[in-house]
């Protein structure tokens, strides 16, 4: 899984049969490499957080642009959330109010 913002909406004229009436989102991962124990990443953390290449999700949550959302990758991910008709792996399976980068204990 993969903490991720969505940065965009992916239209298009024609596609497989297996995403019509699905919706489309580009997504950015963040990396939370650097971030310090009690770090919180909300929708508008600090863009130097995300990654530098996109990836694109089928969402059948309906998230907005800008928010933190959670994308499962793998066949078993998407047969569970949007059916195995579904011709892609990455899927948006929870839209995420907040994260927390818990802190160490100092124990390794």
């Amino acid at each position: 899984m993969k903490l991720c913002r969505v940065v965009g909406t992916v239209w298009g004229a024609r596609q497989s049969d297996g995403l019509n009436g699905r919706r489309v989102v580009e997504v950015r991962p963040l990396g939370l490499g650097g971030a310090t124990g009690g770090t919180r990443f909300l929708a508008d953390c600090d863009d130097a957080h995300l990654a530098a290449v996109s990836m694109l999700a089928v969402d059948p949550l309906g998230a907005d642009t800008g928010q933190l959302v959670l994308v499962g990758v793998g066949s078993r991910v998407r047969d569970l959330v949007v059916g195995p008709e579904v011709t892609t792996k990455a899927c948006v399976i929870a839209i995420v109010d907040e994260a927390l980068v818990e802190p160490t204990n100092g124990n390794g």
